[in-house]
């Protein structure tokens, strides 16, 4: 997201490009946020399981604006930077503040960590002289950490069985399936 937020003060994109952009990218956060233009982007018919399925343009519409500005980072002030990372952190807090999902200790892990990210992130783009693998390392830890929590997360509200689970129904039914395969099929 902070890549995202740096096509604003990118001073070498056109004003046009910038509410192009802009407009894209609210155009589809309006569609999760109103029924009428997610039923739009559903084909006119009320989806059953999937309400957003259309999420990942979402998803490549962000990743190509984070390319476009991480592609071009030397175009960036101190300052803004440093403005943007201060802007960052307050939609964070805010987010952890207003939000009532937000409620346990371990809940402030995933802010604390994207807020260290987000530091980290603004100390690389302030210099001039950046490494993009350095960049691209601190990528590749943030997926890990997202994808870890996002993991567990859902394993605690949805229980995944273990494995060992799976290998004792099978193994309790085979006799069943393997008398239905010879003698009905």
């Amino acid at each position: 997201l902070f890549l995202v937020f740096l096509t604003m003060l990118r001073t070498d994109l056109d004003k046009k490009k910038k509410w192009i952009r802009f407009g894209l990218i609210s155009i589809i956060f309006a569609s999760f946020l109103i029924n009428t233009i997610n039923v739009i982007w559903q084909g006119f018919q009320i989806p059953i399981w999937f309400p957003f399925r259309y999420s990942f343009v979402f998803s490549f519409v962000l990743i190509f604006i984070a390319f476009d500005n991480f592609s071009n980072m030397k175009s960036y002030n101190i300052k803004e930077v440093k403005y943007m990372a201060i802007f960052m952190l307050t939609i964070f807090l805010a987010t952890c503040l207003f939000t009532d999902n937000i409620r346990t200790y371990s809940k402030y892990i995933p802010l604390a960590v994207s807020s260290v990210f987000l530091i980290l992130y603004s100390f690389i783009y302030a210099k001039k002289e950046s490494n993009k693998n350095i960049v691209l390392f601190i990528v590749i830890l943030e997926l890990i950490f997202n994808t870890t929590f996002l993991i567990k997360s859902l394993n605690k509200e949805f229980k995944y069985d273990k494995r060992s689970d799976y290998v004792d129904f099978v193994n309790q039914y085979k006799p069943v399936i393997k008398y239905i395969n010879n003698n009905i099929i």
